[in-house]
């Protein structure tokens, strides 16, 4: 194990804090499909009610 000199552990400390940022802008937009994916879910499930509907209309 060598020493560093306070500059590399600088850019070092650096580079980590960025691959930090990094992977929490991924965990976000990840948040933001899983909420997209939902929403769609929510559609279809209100289209198959109208559907319902509409048939029960016409029996009636």
């Amino acid at each position: 194990m060598y020493i560093l000199n306070p500059l590399q552990q600088q850019q070092q400390q650096q580079q980590q804090q960025q691959q930090q940022q990094q992977q929490q802008q991924q965990q976000q937009q990840q948040q933001q499909q899983q909420q997209q994916q939902q929403q769609q879910q929510q559609q279809q499930q209100q289209q198959q009610e109208q559907r319902e509907q509409v048939q029960r209309q016409r029996k009636s």
